[in-house]
């Protein structure tokens, strides 16, 4: 007897179309909201599952139609899609796939014929659409088809400012639960990527990283790995030919013109003097200098602004820095689209030489600032390039104290970073204000205490201008966020300055001991408790003190520890009249709570009978 299987696949197929497709109808997706709406839903958590629906909703549909009339949700999926493709349709790109691709692939007609006598012909026709996309290469991606580009990016716009502890810890421990502890990674917003999801770093790499995702340009060499691969740009297109098969390529502008033209049937334009730009991103110094003998501008710029010198100095190429900053008329402060110049490119890479020859030159600002307000000192320092950060510091009309538009300083983002040996060298320069906030309230010594830097924190509370106790716009101080997230070395080390309020409460009434006891930090507690000083019976603005929490989140250990001390009170409600048993007998089905519970029981039943008894005669 054959076994049947556990799983219907083409119901599951078609299951998961309507989950992704049913979700990316709700309100939070709409085009027209405002900000704070959108705010309002990326702080409930509507945003957790969109990287994933927006990025497989059709293929989903895709693997589901084969089987479609043997599921059972035929209908309610031929509903959802109708209204997907109604509501977020963009006609002027259905009009401009149908100009560019007039045959539909006949693969694609027999995939969609299942839906072609439904109730819903349009649906038919649009997925016709998007199916020949698919198909065509270099074709809109189905977010320009569908302007899900608006709603996603938006959500991801935000997310990505809300960089800890931009929030309050109680916010952040949202964001957290929503998004995961990576929840402000700038993701790739191509959603045909494996980065769609992942993300990088920083919004730069992100930046580098897009520019690569259209390589139509294909060299005309048929052995080369080029023509299949391709090239982001005509330029960059150009500049191979000329390097990597100067057999067939003659250095003069006319020849690479037609050779380039010809490729691509006169399509991409006429020939420019971009090649000096890319030729010296590749470092290929003779051909530079080719352009220059034939009378192409040094400063010429490429489509992101940079010039030969940007491209030399990213790349680390120092004999053809060495020959661009010696030529006659040379842009040394040209900025590109981004506002970097060269020398902020060589800082932030950490080409020490290229530095070195470019400030030795003379004539450049070094306190320039790029769009986001950076400096080069700011990205040498934040990148933990401490030779680049020696070199510049040695300059006396360096800024030290530079903010970027965030009001962050090349201190603080060192701190943040965790580059110690940069910490030092930038707190060894006398006019440094190592307690300067910036334009959430945080300071260096707060970011530090934030990740866990020890060394550090040391440094800076060796130092007596900086205010062990500031808070930042939330009200946090660097004793809340260290023990918040877990970082007991740092707590001591806060502890060993001297007078640390340990009863400071942030906006959302939050001190070090809730937070520690909210997120089991038991070590933290214990080294809270042993201060005599510490009021353990706060309560936030919800009323919830530190036993409270500990026994909402079931945190036995915690509780048992708090417990043990005799200030705690038990009894202690919220605001709605909830004690710490109460709140902990609320998720009966957990272990955790349960033996919270007991625990907590057992504690006021030993008060109890501790009371002295009334006695009468």
């Amino acid at each position: 007897m054959e076994l049947k299987p556990w799983i219907n696949i083409g119901s599951a197929r078609s299951q998961a179309a309507l989950t992704c497709i049913q979700y990316l109808t709700l309100d939070c997706f709409k085009i027209d909201l405002t900000d704070d709406e959108v705010h309002d839903f990326v702080h409930k958590g509507y945003y957790g599952f969109q990287d994933y629906a927006a990025r497989y909703w059709y293929d989903h549909v895709e693997l589901s139609l084969s089987d479609l009339e043997a599921t059972g949700v035929v209908n309610s999926l031929l509903s959802a899609l109708n209204l997907i493709l109604t509501r977020n349709w963009n006609p002027s790109k259905a009009t401009e796939q149908k100009t560019q691709n007039k045959s539909v692939p006949i693969k694609v007609v027999q995939q969609l014929k299942v839906l072609k006598d439904a109730r819903f012909p349009e649906v038919y026709r649009r997925l016709t659409v998007l199916a020949s996309a698919r198909k065509r290469l270099g074709a809109p991606s189905l977010f320009e088809f569908l302007n899900f580009r608006i709603p996603v990016g938006r959500a991801r716009a935000l997310l990505e400012g809300q960089h800890e502890p931009v929030c309050s810890t109680t916010q952040v421990q949202d964001l957290q639960k929503f998004y995961g502890h990576a929840f402000n990674e700038f993701k790739c917003r191509q959603e045909s990527c494996e980065d769609f999801s992942r993300g990088f770093a920083c919004a730069r790499e992100r930046q580098k990283h897009e520019g690569r995702h259209d390589r139509s340009f294909r060299c005309s060499e048929t052995t080369c790995p080029s023509a299949d691969i391709g090239f982001a740009t005509n330029t960059e297109l150009k500049s191979h030919l000329i390097s990597q098969h100067p057999q067939n390529v003659l250095f003069h502008e006319t020849e690479v013109d037609c050779m380039v033209n010809c490729t691509f049937n006169d399509e991409y334009g006429d020939y420019d003097d971009t090649s000096i730009v890319e030729a010296a991103g590749q470092g290929l110094l003779d051909m530079v200098k080719s352009f220059v003998r034939d009378g192409v501008d040094i400063n010429t710029r490429d489509a992101e602004g940079m010039t030969a010198l940007h491209r030399a100095s990213l790349g680390g190429h120092g004999g053809l820095v060495r020959f661009l900053v010696g030529a006659d008329h040379i842009a040394l402060s040209a900025q590109d689209t981004s506002g970097d110049t060269a020398l902020m490119g060589a800082a932030y890479t950490g080409h020490e030489a290229i530095v070195r020859l470019l400030i030795e030159r003379g004539g450049m600002d070094v306190d320039t600032q790029n769009t986001s307000g950076d400096t080069a000192l700011i990205q040498a320092a934040w990148n933990g390039h401490e030779a680049i950060v020696r070199l510049l510091l040695e300059r006396g009309d360096v800024d030290a104290n530079a903010q970027n538009k965030h009001g962050d300083t090349a201190l603080m983002l060192a701190a943040y970073a965790g580059h110690g040996a940069t910490v030092r060298l930038l707190l060894e320069r006398g006019d440094v204000n190592a307690d300067a906030p910036n334009n959430r309230g945080d300071r260096a010594l707060i970011q530090a205490a934030w990740k866990g830097h020890e060394t550090i924190v040391r440094l800076l509370l060796e130092r007596d201008d900086v205010d062990a106790n500031a808070q930042n716009k939330h009200g946090d101080t660097a004793l809340m966020l260290a023990a918040y997230a877990g970082h007991g070395a740092t707590v001591r080390l806060l502890f060993e300055r001297g007078y640390v309020d340990v009863n400071a409460q942030n906006s959302s009434g939050d001190t070090a001991l809730i937070q520690a006891a909210c997120t089991a930090h038991e070590a933290i507690v214990r080294l809270l408790l042993e201060r005599g000083d510490v009021d353990a019976n706060i309560p936030n603005n919800r009323g919830d003190t530190a036993l409270i929490h500990a026994a909402t989140k079931g945190h036995v250990v915690v509780v048992g520890l708090l417990l043990a001390d005799r200030r705690v009170d038990v009894n202690i409600t919220t605001r709605g009249g909830w004690t710490a048993l109460m709140r902990a007998t609320q998720d009966a089905a957990s272990k955790q709570h349960i033996a919270t519970a007991r625990l907590l029981r057992e504690h006021i039943n030993m008060e109890i009978e501790a009371r002295p008894q009334n006695t009468f005669g």
